[in-house]
């Protein structure tokens, strides 16, 4: 008789903490897809740094974003990247929370202006992505072709624009 209790409990047992208990997030709005760069000051200027967002959906509600931190010197013919962090995001209220999965640079060693032809990868177990943030959160809002971001409890706000 005890074993035919056991049996049914056990089935029960491990269907009930086999159930996927991770939190459900939000879709991902879909006027968040896209690439955004933060506004620049005046019209035809070239900037010395621009900072970029790109989001693309995985799922309805996961997706991957990298920010890029772009940096132009008088003598170089285009952008070098500084820093690209990529990172899978979810969203839940007015928030998109990344955690990271690589890192990457062009930058030979920080705070030397020397750098790679193209961007090198950093991934966990590396130093460089080890010291990188693993995770953070974001306020944002989608008005218009407009993203305003306000990091984590970071009081600045910045102002980014569509432009795919």
């Amino acid at each position: 008789m005890k074993i035919k209790l056991i049996i049914p409990l056990f089935f029960f047992v491990t269907l009930l903490f086999s159930q996927n208990k991770t939190k459900d997030f939000e879709q991902i709005p879909e006027q968040l897809i896209g690439t955004w760069e933060i506004n620049l000051p005046g019209e035809g200027e070239i900037p010395s740094q621009i900072f970029r967002w790109i989001f693309n959906k995985i799922t309805n509600n996961k997706g991957e974003s990298e920010f890029h931190w772009l940096f132009k010197r008088q003598e170089d013919l285009k952008y070098i990247t500084v820093g690209v962090f990529v990172s899978d995001f979810f969203v839940e209220d007015n928030t998109f929370k990344t955690s990271l999965k690589k890192v990457g640079s062009m930058q030979k060693e920080l705070m030397k202006m020397e750098f790679y032809d193209e961007v090198k990868w950093h991934y966990p177990g590396d130093e460089l992505f080890a010291k990188s943030p693993q995770n953070g959160f974001y306020i944002f809002e989608v008005n218009e072709g407009e993203l305003m971001l306000k990091e984590g409890n970071n009081g600045e706000v910045q102002k980014y624009s569509k432009v795919e």
